[in-house]
C-alpha cells in the first residue's frame, strides 16, 4: 500500500497532539490518501501470522503504600538499569548521565541515580525566563560532576532544529543540541511528567497517563541521530499515579509539603533534602526549560532550506 498523507486534511496537529491528553482521548485513526491508519501508542500489538490485534498492555501492581515502599521501587529500578546497561552481553556499553536544575524534578532523578553509578549530570545555565537554573551548586553537594551547558548554544550551531521539529512541530527541545557533545552512548535520566506524577495539584489520576503538553517528545527522534537513551523516571509506576498522590498528601510527608501551594512535591523535596541539600536550592520557583521556537525566533535560513 503506498499510503501518503492528504496535503488537504487541516487537522493533522490536532490529531496528533491529542495523546497529551492521555491514552482514552487521542486520536486512534491517522488520515492518508489510503483511507485511515490506526495508531497505537502504549498497549502491544499481537500478530498471529494473519492479522494484527491490539492487545491491552501486562500492569503489575506495586505496593505503593508508602514513601519508603515507592523510593524502594524507584530504587531498585535504577539498580537493575544500571546493571542491565553494564551488561557484558552488550556489544556497546551505556553510562547514565543525570540532569540537573533548580526546579524539584531533575534534582530528585540525579539524587537517586548517583547511588547506582551516575557520577555526572546535564545542567543548562538558565531557564526559559532567564533567571539562574545553574545546577552546578546541587551536583557538588551530591557528589557528582556538573556539565554545565549554555542554554542558547544550540544557537551557533549547523542546522539544530530539524530533529526537534521533526518529533514535535514547537521543538521545544532543541536546546538540547548544545549538549550533544555529551549525549553519545548515555542513558540520559530526566525528570519530564513529574509535574503531574509528583505534583501535590495533579487533577486527573487516572491510569491513562495524561500528560498535558508535549514537553520531552522533541528528543524521541534527536536520540537517534546522536545515539542515547531517553530515560523519563517520573513514568515508572505510572499507571499507580493515585497512590503516590496520596503518598503525597500522607501525613508522613507533612514536613516537606512546603513551598508555594501551586508548586509543592513533597516526594522530591525529601529525597532531595536527605540527600543533604538545602530546601533553600531547589524548588523554590517554578521555573520552565523548553524553547519553542515559535516565541524565541525564526528557524533559521538554513535549516529552513
Amino acid at each position: 500500500m503506498q499510503a501518503t498523507l492528504d496535503p488537504s486534511y487541516p487537522r493533522y496537529f490536532d490529531d496528533f497532539g491529542s495523546i497529551i491528553n492521555g491514552l482514552h482521548e487521542y486520536r486512534r485513526d491517522l488520515a492518508t490518501c489510503a483511507g485511515p491508519v490506526q495508531l497505537t501508542y502504549f498497549d502491544n500489538l499481537v500478530w498471529d501470522g494473519q492479522s494484527l490485534t491490539v492487545q491491552r498492555k501486562p500492569s503489575r501492581h506495586r505496593d505503593f503504600s508508602t514513601f519508603a515502599r515507592y523510593r524502594n521501587f524507584l530504587e531498585s529500578s535504577l539498580q537493575l538499569l544500571s546493571e542491565n546497561l553494564a551488561a557484558k552481553q552488550r556489544r556497546h556499553l551505556y553510562r547514565m548521565l543525570g540532569t540537573l536544575s533548580r526546579g524539584y524534578d531533575s534534582p530528585t532523578v540525579t539524587t537517586l541515580a548517583r547511588q547506582v553509578g551516575c557520577v555526572e549530570a546535564l545542567s543548562f545555565d538558565r531557564s526559559r525566563r532567564g533567571d539562574d537554573d545553574n545546577g552546578e551548586v546541587i551536583a557538588r553537594i551530591l557528589g557528582v560532576r556538573p556539565l554545565v551547558v549554555r542554554r542558547d548554544a544550540w544557537q551557533s550551531m549547523p542546522l539544530p532544529e530539524i530533529p526537534f521539529i521533526a518529533s514535535t512541530p514547537t521543538g521545544g527541545d532543541v536546546l538540547f543540541k548544545g549538549a550533544e557533545e555529551h549525549l553519545a552512548g548515555r542513558v540520559l535520566l530526566t525528570g519530564f511528567h513529574g509535574d503531574k506524577m509528583w505534583d501535590t495539584e495533579t487533577k486527573d489520576l487516572s491510569e491513562h497517563i495524561v500528560r498535558g503538553d508535549d514537553s520531552g517528545v522533541g528528543i524521541t527522534e534527536y536520540r537517534l541521530w546522536v545515539g542515547f537513551i531517553h530515560c523519563a523516571m517520573p513514568f515508572w509506576g505510572v499507571r499507580q499515579i493515585r497512590d503516590v498522590h496520596a503518598i503525597s498528601h500522607s501525613p508522613e510527608m507533612k514536613a516537606w509539603n512546603a513551598g508555594p501551594p501551586s508548586y509543592r512535591r513533597p516526594i522530591c523535596r525529601r529525597i532531595v533534602e536527605e540527600a543533604g541539600v538545602p530546601r533553600e536550592l531547589f524548588g523554590v520557583h517554578k521555573r520552565g526549560m523548553s524553547v519553542p521556537l515559535s516565541r524565541a525566533r525564526a528557524v533559521s535560513d538554513a535549516s529552513l532550506q
